[in-house]
């Protein structure tokens, strides 16, 4: 499989301590990325960065192959790239139970050999409200969408915009 890593001969609270400063540091490095009212291409834009990272780790696509349709064809797609992520020591881990103001932290945290490379938010929404300054009525409420992440993006094309 692999050698061991670092954390081997840590104890549990060494482990969550470091777990807690590698994920401070994750979300320091972090950009947040603004899709307004596009639901869809914040989704989409969460696929393309765990792409980029998995492929930046030297592993092959997440998605699978157009001719990979069969149920039973997905599922030799999925066992050999869990073997893979195995032999390489990729972790992916998916948190929810963040509530109130550290909502934005639930998403996928990706880790080789127990080291957090990258975080990737869950598609957040963000509600902006305009309100009149003298009537103090509101004139325009939106809701738009946002992904915060400190994976490599190669945003090249500017479909998303850095805010």
């Amino acid at each position: 499989m692999g050698e061991d890593t670092y954390q081997k001969s840590m104890t549990l609270d060494e482990i969550a301590e470091n777990d807690v400063a590698m994920t401070e540091d994750a979300i320091k490095n972090a950009n947040r990325y603004r899709f307004g009212l596009d639901q869809k291409k914040a989704v989409l834009f969460i696929r393309i960065c765990l792409d980029k990272t998995l492929k930046h780790l030297g592993m092959t696509s997440p998605q699978p192959p157009p001719n990979c349709v069969s149920p039973e064809a997905r599922a030799r797609f999925a066992a050999k790239l869990d073997k893979e992520m195995r032999d390489k020591q990729i972790l992916i881990e998916h948190r929810n139970n963040y509530k109130g103001s550290d909502v934005w932290r639930c998403g996928l945290y990706i880790y080789k050999r127990d080291e957090l490379v990258a975080f990737i938010s869950d598609v957040l929404t963000e509600r902006r409200t305009e309100a009149d300054p003298i009537s103090m009525k509101i004139l325009r409420e939106d809701t738009g969408f946002m992904v915060i992440t400190n994976a490599r993006v190669d945003d090249g094309k500017r479909i998303f915009t850095l805010h």
